[in-house]
């Protein structure tokens, strides 16, 4: 446990307890935390919830046996807890995303 290493390495007996007792948990939300954006041609934000922070998140883009294949437009954080998805299919026209997801971590101490 990396927090276990940094506890060795802290100078004062308060920091040493304090890395020790950190603890985080990544957590992966499913698509019941995600809502089309409305106005947002058809982008898909996902929410953390008020504790947690969105550091990644994504979508499949549908199916890869097209010709040619869809691809993911849009993979980013908007704000703290919010990660926007995008898609296009294989023309390049915009599509709905199918299961999005974010990825968020909750840190506790």
């Amino acid at each position: 446990m990396p927090y276990a290493v940094e506890a060795e390495r802290s100078s004062t007996a308060a920091q040493a307890e304090r890395a020790a007792a950190l603890t985080s948990t990544v957590v992966r939300q499913e698509t019941s935390s995600c809502s089309l954006e409305p106005g947002s041609a058809m982008a898909t934000d996902c929410v953390c919830r008020a504790d947690e922070v969105a550091i990644s998140g994504g979508a499949c883009a549908g199916l890869f046996s097209l010709d040619p294949p869809g691809r993911l437009s849009v993979s980013e954080r908007v704000d703290s807890r919010t990660w926007r998805v995008g898609c296009q299919n294989g023309s390049g026209s915009t599509v709905p995303c199918v299961n999005p997801f974010v990825v968020c971590l909750r840190v506790a101490d």
